[in-house]
């Protein structure tokens, strides 16, 4: 996965360049800072200390960012990614100038690199503190780390031992069939609200319980939280012989919705693979919908491109 630039509500997060060693080394080897930091300060800055920073730009196994005002285009600090060989965990870390601490900036650029590995696919997000470094472990609980395990290591250039903290995220998401009850019925029924006010979809209005009942019903959570559903019910082909034989047993998907902040995630494709997959191993040979969206282009390339599905029949509208 090669890191491109992300926007947050202030900052851009944008690939380190070469020409950004000098800047990235002013913030790192402060000595108030190593105070915080896994490596102790400098006294010295070699041209070998400098190169190897500057290499930092092709770096193909972390990736290593620049954050810049998105208004001044002033840099503002430095962060970085590690992805595990299997893609589940990504360990970050963020460092601010330290003329700009307590204006929220670590936070905001923490909160855009895990936004960033829920857009990718990570499951778990980790950052490794120094135990006594307040303000990075007031940034990890904020973006609701919990601490797993505290290990003793030794600073570059130093003897006595230091402890540091790893924090930990879970952002994956968890995909299930679920019973209904009365409360994932009031889930469904809020988020159906939601979409209908949303004014996406022609004639769409609220589902209450009867558009409900009687379905399957899968859903993508992640840590409690519901972020799209996707319900449906097996049923049996009448009068569609342009594509299957009578009697041929079907899958109709009434509706497949995910929250606007989750869109970008994936989580739409994942849950309808989910249904696919599950259904398939029950003797259904086909899945059907049928979609009211305003923006058609947009849904067809996500039902035909991406999803694999073919296109059937359409009933089109002009009014007079």
């Amino acid at each position: 996965m090669r890191v491109e630039t992300i926007e947050t509500e202030r900052l851009y997060l944008r690939p380190f360049e070469r020409t950004d060693a000098r800047f990235a080394i002013s913030i790192w080897n402060d000595k108030e800072m190593g105070e915080y930091l896994l490596d102790e300060a400098m006294e010295e800055i070699s041209d070998e200390y400098l190169r190897m920073i500057e290499n930092l730009a092709d770096d193909e196994e972390c990736y290593y960012m620049i954050a810049e005002n998105k208004e001044s285009h002033e840099r503002i600090g430095t962060c970085s990614f590690i992805l595990s060989e299997d893609g589940t965990t990504m360990d970050i870390a963020y460092c601010v100038l330290k003329k700009l601490w307590r204006n929220g900036y670590a936070t905001e650029m923490a909160r855009g690199m895990v936004e960033y590995a829920k857009a990718h696919g990570v499951e778990k997000v980790t950052i490794s503190i120094a135990k006594d470094n307040a303000g990075s472990i007031g940034v990890a609980r904020k973006l609701g780390c919990t601490l797993k395990e505290e290990k003793i290591c030794t600073k570059r250039g130093e003897e006595e031992s230091h402890t540091v903290c790893l924090y930990e995220l879970d952002i994956s998401t968890k995909l299930y069939e679920a019973e209904l009850t009365d409360e994932l019925l009031s889930t469904l029924i809020a988020m159906s609200a939601a979409w209908e006010a949303e004014n996406s979809t022609h004639g769409y209005r609220t589902n209450d319980r009867s558009d409900i009942d009687g379905n399957r019903i899968f859903l993508a959570e992640r840590n409690g939280e519901v972020l799209g559903y996707l319900f449906g019910h097996k049923t049996t082909a009448e009068r569609t012989n342009s594509i299957m034989e009578e009697g041929t047993a079907f899958f109709e998907i009434e509706e497949l919705y995910v929250t606007p902040e989750h869109r970008s995630e994936g989580i739409g494709k994942k849950l309808f693979s989910f249904a696919e997959q599950t259904v398939q191993t029950e003797g259904i040979s086909y899945l059907m919908l049928s979609t009211a969206t305003k923006n058609y282009k947009r849904i067809l390339h996500f039902y035909l491109d991406e999803l694999g599905m073919d296109f059937w029949n359409a009933r089109l509208f002009k009014k007079l």
